[in-house]
């Protein structure tokens, strides 16, 4: 479970003075903190810089100021699994540092500039001349990457860059209420930038606009699906977290509709998906697979050798279903930053034997541990990481790296500014390519001649008809009960010309009426089935039109 570690007393420092806490703490992250050497971590040099501050606010009897250390050394580890409860005094001085905006949202395209991808009505930035697109180029006179560095992100911390990039970059445009900052932009098709000077104003729109978790209601059941325009699947995971038995009941539910429509192919979408429960999100994924694959271990660390030991007996692997409760079709899936912990295990598993493609801008959040909390003075919980998530060959493989996509989808303008969700357009591709159906030549068709054959799933089959005087004729293709066909024309070039799904309302045939073909021309007939995923024997006429 990426949850819970192992079933132990929860430690509790919270009856020692400041100091003595953290020396309990340090000692604690020394042995059983789970990536130290993989990160690089030297608890000693940490011990050195944070310590001090422990000492003030003991001596200071400041139990703000302890508060404030304490969230700075959480702050200093590169884990996102890291963290502590808040309390009112940060509370206050979260909301003081971070209420104000300007009313404008920025993202790093993949060019490297930053642009503004939300303007809000009647905000300062608005009022100032401010559009969307505009390149933001600085803030008070400093270069706008610098500002992104030297930004506090109170999500902190994280554990892969991506993530900590796109979380600075959202608290670089928050202030105090009141403050003055001078922006320098370059709106679109302007050459030469201008600098204004804007007033922070309390609102949260901006800053709620560029969340992961952002359109999220909470009313959202852990497993949503639907069928696409394109005769694609379609599902959101949004949580781990859920009752497991409503979440199976949903997964198998979408499994066993997608099998019985032949939905050739479905987009798993995991970018709002916090994580949960470890080993539900392993045994979702294991409805794609036919074999039981080890997925990799946890281990902890062990008292009585000071290492971390792995147990064989808990080896993480696919517990499979029914046969006939397993997917087979082609699979993408979306992933983001805000795909973390258990999101990723998921998405991981995804990538055995290249079972499905992934698409993103970025790496997902790689937290891949088991986590633990214990007690310091306040009373505050503290959570920190403790098992060491691995692959079946023993490698660390999502902590601090996350799971990378495949189709690495760019940070356009246009995918910025647009409507458009270029994620799941680029995914609808990656199906496009890996479901195309499979074309057969079936031969010449002539004037008032009818022909019959077989479709196999996903196979289209096309005639040539071909006519030396001018015609207008009908075309008329049926099929067994319960094939769904659709019929298509294209000229010589391949150029689409006309197409029909359903002759009319309440019925799968299909038929193009009264077509005018040229004297000396050819057209191709083609045969298939609604979305390439219907089978069974068609009959094709093609007679001339009664005008």
């Amino acid at each position: 479970d990426l949850i819970e570690g192992e079933l132990s007393e929860v430690d509790d420092f919270s009856s020692m003075t400041y100091t003595e806490a953290f020396d309990a703490m340090i000692d604690k992250f020394r042995r059983e903190y789970a990536f130290t050497e993989f990160k690089g971590i030297d608890w000693d040099a940490k011990a050195e810089e944070f310590r001090p501050l422990f000492e003030e606010a003991e001596a200071q009897n400041d139990q703000a100021a302890y508060e404030w250390a304490l969230l700075q050394f959480l702050w200093s580890i590169p884990d996102g699994h890291v963290g502590m409860s808040f309390t009112p005094s940060l509370e206050a001085r979260f909301i003081a540092a971070t209420e104000g905006g300007l009313g404008l949202a920025a993202t790093e395209l993949s060019d490297g500039r930053i642009i503004a991808s939300l303007v809000l009505n009647g905000g300062p930035a608005e009022q100032a001349g401010v559009e969307p697109g505009a390149e933001l180029l600085a803030i008070n006179g400093e270069d706008f990457d610098a500002v992104i560095e030297n930004t506090v992100a109170w999500s902190a911390p994280f554990s892969t860059r991506d993530y900590e990039r796109l979380q600075k970059l959202r608290y670089a445009l928050r202030f105090p209420v009141g403050e003055q900052v001078e922006l320098t932009f370059r709106n679109p098709n302007e050459s030469e930038p201008e600098t204004v000077t804007l007033t922070a104003i309390a609102e949260r729109a901006s800053f709620n606009a560029t969340s992961f978790a952002a359109g999220l209601t909470g009313f959202e059941l852990p497993v949503e699906y639907d069928l696409l325009l394109g005769g694609y699947g379609y599902v959101r995971i949004y949580s781990f977290f859920d009752n497991d038995r409503l979440t199976v009941d949903l997964w198998e539910r979408m499994i066993n509709t997608l099998n019985r429509n032949n939905i050739r192919g479905l987009i798993i979408d995991m970018r709002q998906n916090g994580g949960g429960n470890g080993f539900l999100a392993d045994q979702l994924a294991a409805y794609f697979f036919d074999e039981p694959h080890v997925l990799g271990n946890t281990g902890f660390y062990d008292e009585a050798t000071g290492e971390f030991v792995f147990d064989p007996d808990t080896r993480d692997r696919f517990f499979l279903p029914p046969e006939d409760q397993r997917y087979r079709g082609d699979i993408a899936l979306i992933i983001s930053p805000g795909c973390v912990s258990a999101c990723e295990f998921f998405s991981y598993n995804m990538t055995i034997e290249n079972r499905a493609t992934v698409v993103g801008h970025y790496t997902t959040g790689g937290m891949g541990g088991s986590v633990e909390q214990f007690y310091m003075p306040g009373p505050i919980n503290v959570q920190f990481t403790v098992g060491r998530a691995v692959d079946a060959d023993g490698n660390i493989h999502i902590e601090g790296q996350g799971v990378k996509p495949d189709v690495r989808v760019p940070v356009t303008e246009e995918s910025v500014l647009s409507n458009e969700d270029a994620l799941l357009n680029a995914a609808i591709e990656v199906l496009n390519r890996r479901t195309a159906a499979t074309t057969h030549e079936q031969g010449v068709i002539a004037l008032d001649e009818r022909v019959s054959g077989t479709l196999a799933f996903n196979t289209r089959h096309r005639y040539t008809f071909s006519t030396e005087d001018d015609v207008v004729i009908d075309i008329v293709l049926t099929g067994d009960t319960g094939l769904d066909t659709v019929l298509r024309v294209y000229d010589e070039n391949g150029a689409i010309i006309t197409e029909n799904d359903d002759a009319r309302l309440g019925t799968y045939d299909s038929a193009i009426m009264e077509l005018e073909i040229s004297a000396n021309s050819t057209v191709i007939i083609e045969v298939g089935a609604y979305t390439d995923s219907g089978e069974g024997a068609y009959t094709l006429t093609v007679t001339k039109s009664i005008i």
